[in-house]
């Protein structure tokens, strides 16, 4: 089982749009396992992205990204 926690509103659009440190990306099954955010070395605020679609050309896999 596969989830995640976001502070804030998450576009689907495979941008990093959104979040904060406190986002995470999580398992329950078959351990528990935290996959946590961590500071943008460029500077910027944005920690997490959602993807649905296949976009051509995208650096960014479909799914949840940190």
């Amino acid at each position: 089982m596969l989830g995640c926690f976001n502070d804030g509103e998450i576009k689907d659009n495979a941008r990093f749009e959104s979040g904060s440190l406190n986002n995470c990306i999580f398992s329950l099954f078959p351990a528990l396992k935290v996959s946590r955010t961590y500071p943008n070395t460029n500077g910027g605020k944005n920690y997490s992205y959602l993807n649905t679609r296949r976009i051509e050309g995208s650096e960014y896999k479909c799914g949840l990204g940190k």
